[in-house]
């Protein structure tokens, strides 16, 4: 990851972090389930970039169908999509709580 990129992520999380700690109920609850989506996000992207660095040898074009899917088959893009489907279950479940009632407003 650029150093430029990094910085970024650190300002985003400090001041959802700073929201998260100023605010009450509901509202803190929202701050850290998005620092936890950001920073998954952020992850699965570093898995992405492994995988395809694992399945792209020296001298492969980008535009490789066998490439492409040498980089389905590594454990990188299994740990991604599990991630994912973690990712998508926590924020229904968020959701889930929040249209019944249950986080304080």
């Amino acid at each position: 990851m650029r150093k430029a990129e990094i910085v970024v992520l650190i300002i985003l999380f400090t001041a959802l972090a700073y929201v998260g700690v100023v605010e009450e109920g509901r509202n803190r609850i929202v701050a850290v389930a998005t620092i936890a989506i950001f920073a998954g996000l952020v992850y699965g992207g570093v898995l992405q970039d492994r995988a395809r660095s694992k399945a792209y040898g020296p001298g492969t074009s980008i535009f490789s169908v066998g490439a492409m899917f040498r980089a389905l088959f590594t454990k990188e893009m299994f740990y991604f999509v599990l991630l994912t489907l973690a990712m998508a279950a926590f924020a229904g479940t968020m959701i889930a709580l929040d249209s019944a009632g249950y986080l304080s407003r």
